[in-house]
């Protein structure tokens, strides 16, 4: 049974795990260019933006709501409860943003119809407005038949001295109206009034008709209602448009459309009022002539009877208690339209009517017990005084009421009609600059980390050695290479900081055959997608070997598409492919090269089958006798993934060298590679990172001594 352990593991952190800041710094610097670009792109978009674009102005408004008794302090408290308005700041907000006020200021201003100059697309109203050559139109009125099929016209400016326009489809097949500037016209169940325009001949312009809800919802959505501080009940209301003047216009029409309603709204309650007592005016009148008829009558009849004192007394407290119980429903009337029965105050009203009303039963019970004829002139003269008193309250309340409505106000104030500065608010030209020039220059350090993370090719030699790969050199790239193509860098530029990384090369390849079982060495590639070098890595390091005093030979083993000949200014024919198949001997292949101490074997004519030509014993025998002829054996062969023939050569060979282009072998393709060379019992000693570009990571390569 295994033991664990409690003790505790701390857990490894690794290269891959940890954030690299200064490497994430060098990926930044060495993309400068890329994320200057970027950057550089983005601010000219945004200066280009921010001058095209069209200035917005605001408009504001300042309102004040209160909270008053309209008119009604005069008449005590019980009018002043009647006809309060309390109006919380919340409440107007929603209000002046209702389709009832929006729509009273669009109606006035005949928003519902559009009017756009026709410019270039994107720049060309702000090539208009920087050149002050902007055209305009306004049209007052215009209306079109139910029947229409389209509701977007174009409008075209005939002759403007003398102001006169056409108007025509949308794609001007047909015209429809024809008039001058201030002249209603009203032809074909259309009616337009267009009361300026602004421009030069041929102008157009876009005249469509909105939808009303759409213009409402719009400008509904626009219109920015805020409190000013807390419970304060100052209400700012601002209007943001292209156009400083008309955004004035409409938050003026808003504002007085809105002041109107608040106004009717508080004269509502007195105008239902006094519609009811109008009403039961003349009927109370009625009854009571009526009334004073009946007692005058019976006291005829009677001979004018008097009534005792305490007849008289009773008389008068019942005529006292109808007056109040009159008076009781007049107020309940005015309650009844603002509260409902649960209220507090329309509870307490009910109770001290019925308690008058049993008043009143008690008192009548008393009358009752009174003789006839007392009764009699008791109730003849109660229903003249009750008719009597009924119709001067009416009378009463009618003058208060009417200056109720007279004295009565709109509980809001407009404190400050609409204005706007001449600046306009937007858009910030700084900000436009600023913004995308940061908004660059992040997308573009954003887009070269990006490219790193997603890069899966070999860019650093900490990847191969990771894969088990080790690093004999990294090449810089030089631009010398593509000059001296046909020739060696190591003989023409033998100071280039190219050839100082190959003689690093020759001194890490001459060790590694030193103890390899004999001194040929194999130098290929990964894969043929890529140019990565090895022909320029085999000759000049074949060259530089040579140059130190060794006996070298370099074999083109590349029997489809060698170029060692080429690059040593040799023969092609000849060569190995000739050798293998027996065309030729060795005296005859072996070519003595320009530079002093290097033979070389070229690759022959192509071969129809290559890696079978390289299986024959011939082969072995050539590298057998190269070895012992010479101190030094390169064998150049075809990419190890395109063709087996570089395995071949790695199994007769000692030392097995592969090459790669920085930035554009992938690592997966060179594992794949390294893999297949171990698949075939050939072990790959050491990797060349060719054509490497100056990098913040490796930039020490590329300083001279």
């Amino acid at each position: 049974m295994t033991a664990i352990s409690n003790k505790k593991v701390r857990p490894s952190s690794t290269a891959n795990e940890e954030i690299d800041l200064g490497k994430i710094f060098g990926v930044l610097r060495d993309s400068k260019k890329s994320i200057l670009a970027i950057t550089f792109v983005f601010t000219l978009l945004g200066l280009i933006y921010s001058v095209f674009a069209a200035p917005i102005y605001r408009s504001d408004v300042l309102i004040q709501v209160d909270s008053k008794a309209d008119g009604s302090s005069t008449f005590g408290e019980a009018m002043a409860t009647e006809f309060t308005t309390e109006s919380s700041a919340v409440t107007e907000m929603e209000l002046i943003k209702s389709r009832r006020v929006i729509g009273k200021a669009v109606d006035k201003l005949n928003l519902t119809t559009s009017v756009v100059p026709d410019y270039l697309p994107i720049i060309g109203k702000g090539l208009a407005r920087l050149t002050h050559s902007e055209s305009s139109a306004t049209v007052a009125h215009f209306t079109m038949p139910e029947d229409a099929e389209h509701n977007i016209y174009k409008l075209k400016i005939t002759n403007v001295d003398t102001g006169e326009f056409v108007v025509t489809d949308e794609d001007n097949s047909n015209i429809k109206l024809k008039g001058f500037v201030g002249q209603p016209i009203k032809e074909q169940g259309y009616s337009l009034l267009v009361t300026a325009l602004v421009g030069v001949n041929n102008d157009t312009f876009t005249v469509k008709k909105l939808p009303r809800f759409d213009v409402i919802a719009f400008y509904q959505k626009s219109l920015a209602v805020a409190e000013e501080g807390k419970d304060t009940g100052i209400i700012e209301v601002s209007l943001k448009g292209q156009n400083r003047l008309k955004t004035q216009d409409i938050l003026n029409s808003i504002s007085e459309s809105y002041y109107k309603m608040n106004a009717d709204r508080a004269a509502a309650s007195a105008d239902k009022s006094l519609e009811f007592l109008n009403a039961r005016l003349p009927k109370i009148k009625a009854e009571l002539t009526s009334a004073e008829d009946r007692l005058n009558k019976y006291r005829e009849a009677n001979q004018s009877v008097n009534m005792e004192l305490q007849a008289k007394s009773s008389l008068d407290e019942l005529v006292a208690l109808n007056g109040q119980i009159n008076q009781l429903s007049f107020q309940e009337a005015d309650i009844s339209r603002s509260y409902t029965k649960e209220n507090p105050l329309y509870k307490t009203l009910i109770a001290k009517r019925n308690d008058l009303l049993a008043q009143k039963t008690r008192l009548t019970h008393k009358i009752d017990q009174m003789p006839e004829m007392q009764r009699e002139i008791i109730r003849l003269t109660r229903h003249v005084d009750v008719s009597q008193q009924t119709y001067m309250q009416i009378l009463n309340k009618i003058q208060e009421l009417d200056i109720v409505k007279a004295s009565s106000s709109a509980s809001v104030q407009i404190i400050d009609t609409a204005s706007s500065s001449v600046k306009p608010v937007a858009p910030n030209r700084i900000m436009l600059v600023i913004a995308p020039a940061i908004l660059g220059l992040i997308l573009g350090a954003l887009i070269a980390l990006f490219r790193v993370i997603l890069n899966n090719t070999v860019v650093d030699p900490q990847q191969l050695k990771a894969i088990g790969l080790p690093v004999f050199t990294s090449v810089p790239k030089t631009p010398k290479a593509k000059k001296v193509s046909n020739a060696i860098l190591a003989e023409i530029e033998p100071n280039d900081i190219s050839v100082e990384s190959l003689r690093t090369l020759r001194n890490r390849l001459l060790l590694a055959m030193d103890n390899a079982n004999n001194n040929t060495a194999l130098i290929t590639s990964a894969t043929a997608v890529t140019k990565s070098g090895k022909t320029f890595v085999a000759t000049n390091v074949a060259a530089l070997m040579a140059e130190a005093g060794k006996r070298v030979l370099i074999i083109d083993a590349d029997m489809r598409k060698g170029k060692i000949a080429s690059v040593l200014n040799g023969q092609q024919v000849n060569g190995l492919s000739e050798l293998l198949s027996g065309k030729s001997d060795i005296k005859t292949v072996v070519k003595a090269s320009k530079v002093t101490n290097l033979d070389y074997i070229s690759s022959g004519e192509n071969a129809h089958s290559p890696a079978e030509l390289l299986m024959q014993n011939q082969f072995k025998t050539l590298l057998a006798w190269a070895a012992e002829h010479y101190d030094a054996v390169i064998v150049n062969a075809p990419p190890v993934l395109a063709v087996v023939d570089a395995s071949i050569v790695g199994a007769a060979v000692g030392t097995t060298v592969m090459v790669g282009c920085y930035g554009t072998d992938a690592l997966k393709d060179i594992e794949q590679a390294k893999q297949k060379f171990e698949d075939n019992g050939v072990e790959v000693n050491g990797f060349v990172l060719n054509k490497i570009i100056k990098k913040t990571s490796n930039e020490a390569i590329f300083k001279k001594y």
